[in-house]
């Protein structure tokens, strides 16, 4: 990052997005995302004070995160189009 001002202020200021990886996916989003797949996250384990530290209130996901009551998310819509390779889920912390 010091040798890109740009890149510095982008990935120090821009501020809008957090990623979240899970060792439930083997690559993180590749092939076990497309719609087709249908797979779901079952273990994923969030620290929500963390979440709530960052200012974060919502979560993109390409793939179902199961149960989302237990981790008191609350799966706001699911969004799908008929020729998108991916699903959307969007949870409310």
């Amino acid at each position: 990052m010091d040798k890109n001002e740009a890149l510095r202020h982008y990935f120090d200021d821009w501020g809008s997005l957090c990623y979240v990886f899970s060792a439930e996916l083997r690559d993180q989003c590749g092939l076990e995302c497309y719609k087709t797949n249908n797979y779901q996250l079952q273990d994923l384990d969030l620290n929500r004070s963390a979440l709530q530290a960052l200012g974060i209130n919502y979560i993109f996901s390409a793939v179902e995160i199961l149960p989302a009551e237990d981790m008191d998310l609350t799966l706001v819509k699911k969004y799908e189009d008929e020729g998108a390779i991916y699903r959307v889920w969007v949870y409310r912390v």
